[in-house]
């Protein structure tokens, strides 16, 4: 057992050790919010392809001598490699009914396959064309925690760089900040990345509108909870 263990180690250290090149991976995480994105339909895609691989195991099982398929979990394997055209090679069906079902689950796996290749493929192009966007979140809210800055201080954090005072950033407030933080940024970055901010379009920022974008599940907490006991009281 530890013969076993060491050697699962040492093939597994490899891997480990490649794994800490991730940090110097930015767009990694863009994979991530891709798989986020296409996880809200993949359960009724993988349920979908478990009824039709039950299903036509079920079938042939049914069709097939038990001299070539000898067991449920055998048609099951057959199915699966069907369904995913890898097709080994080590079973096949020999019947003339099995072959015929199976040429037909050939052509449903392959509209099926289809589905969530597609839904994958299509969250990862939406996430690579906004992946600007995304980045220059991920760095922000980054620097903002090296600040040791949380959500309910985004509020102070504002009234420093703010010229009236009002904790509102204009323009010139925000490159300012975002000079201060250090984030590397050209001037076209920094002003889609206000752009990205100003939701309202009225050429500033409140505290409200850059927790909204950088941490959307602070705000009910911070401000609509607040509006509600003002309205209250």
């Amino acid at each position: 057992w530890a013969r076993t263990v060491m050697a699962g180690l040492l093939c597994m250290t490899p891997a480990l050790r490649l794994l800490k090149l991730l940090r110097r991976f930015e767009k990694f995480h863009l994979l991530y919010h891709a798989f986020e994105l296409a996880l809200e339909a993949l359960p009724v895609v993988l349920f979908t392809g478990a009824m039709l691989m039950l299903t036509g195991s079920g079938f042939i099982y049914m069709f097939e001598s038990k001299e070539n398929i000898e067991s449920l979990p055998r048609a099951m394997w057959l199915c699966l490699m069907t369904m995913t055209t890898v097709t080994y090679g080590d079973v096949y069906p020999k019947s003339t009914q099995g072959t015929m079902f199976t040429s037909c689950l050939i052509i449903a796996s392959s509209l099926y396959m289809s589905m969530p290749l597609g839904i994958v493929g299509n969250a990862f192009n939406r996430v690579w064309e906004d992946r600007d966007r995304l980045l220059l979140m991920e760095r922000t809210k980054k620097r903002l925690a090296q600040w040791g800055y949380t959500p309910r201080d985004i509020t102070t954090f504002f009234q420093l760089f703010s010229t009236k005072g009002d904790g509102v950033l204009n323009f010139t407030d925000f490159e300012r900040m975002i000079e201060e933080m250090q984030l590397g940024l050209s001037s076209k970055r920094v002003l889609q990345l206000f752009e990205l901010f100003d939701d309202d379009g009225s050429g500033t920022i409140d505290p409200e509108e850059f927790v909204a974008i950088l941490f959307p599940g602070a705000v009910y907490t911070m401000y609509k909870e607040t509006n509600i006991m003002h309205h209250t009281s």
